[in-house]
């Protein structure tokens, strides 16, 4: 009865020891290769459409497919279920995050989800900063919009979400990629206490690129109950690789609102 409890405790001092190894790493000026990766991207994806037509598009929902005649009755079953053994069965989520590795680098996340049953949708802009040698900030965005997300698990203690979308960059050759997530949390049965594990993998299907590949874990403790309000501040660690050769990675914090 209580593993979670246990299994949260352990994956906290695994944080706690992840953000203390990574203030050994510096981080270098990266922004503008990642500028140029996107730039080079384009163009070669424009000579490979020009030259044969097929752009690799209509591929990644395969598994909604699969489940399409099974789904009217498992959102109909998970509906039923008691709302107490899950609170946020049916709710919204804004996100207030971001992430740092000092002296140069540092991360926004502004992000909503909205969750009912079995589905959820999810939004966000992630947002790179870099500090140059003159102070002043250089920046990337991409708009990653998790359009159906399926919650395989949402037990006591448990949740498991998989999610299917597009990555958009807003800079370079403002590509657009198909992109996946797998969300994994472990928490308490009233969902105060949590850690969150998510994996993104952007893919270009005609080209066989990976744009992006983003690995984070991070703890929310409830602080405000309301009503049908929850405050929840959060952190962790956050890392992404840009077209399997820029690498960054930072601490992340913030604070997460739902309401029920």
């Amino acid at each position: 009865m209580f593993w979670p409890k246990t299994c949260i405790t352990w994956i906290m001092r695994m944080l706690l020891f992840v953000c203390l190894f990574l203030l050994l790493f510096p981080v270098y000026g990266q922004v503008d290769e990642i500028k140029q990766k996107s730039e080079e991207h384009a163009r070669q994806t424009h000579r490979t459409k020009s030259g044969d037509g097929n752009g690799g598009d209509g591929e990644g929902f395969f598994l909604f497919d699969l489940m399409f005649r099974g789904i009217p009755m498992w959102q109909q079953y998970k509906l039923s279920a008691d709302r107490t053994r899950y609170p946020s069965l049916v709710s919204v989520e804004l996100f207030a995050q971001g992430a740092a590795n000092p002296p140069g680098y540092y991360f926004l996340w502004p992000r909503m989800r909205g969750n009912w049953g079995i589905f959820s949708t999810d939004f966000r802009m992630n947002y790179l900063l870099e500090q140059t040698s003159d102070g002043s900030f250089i920046h990337i965005r991409t708009n990653d919009w998790q359009v159906l997300q399926l919650n395989l698990i949402t037990s006591r203690y448990l949740t498991l979400r998989l999610g299917n979308g597009m990555m958009n960059e807003a800079f370079g050759g403002r590509n657009s990629f198909y992109e996946w997530s797998v969300q994994l949390g472990v928490h308490n049965s009233m969902q105060k206490r949590m850690v969150w594990i998510e994996y993104r993998h952007a893919h270009d299907f005609s080209s066989g690129a990976w744009p992006r590949l983003e690995l984070s874990a991070q703890y929310q403790h409830g602080v405000i109950e309301y009503g049908a309000f929850r405050a929840l501040l959060s952190a962790g660690v956050v890392y992404q690789n840009y077209y399997r050769s820029v690498p960054v990675f930072g601490m992340q914090g913030g604070i997460v609102f739902r309401f029920y």
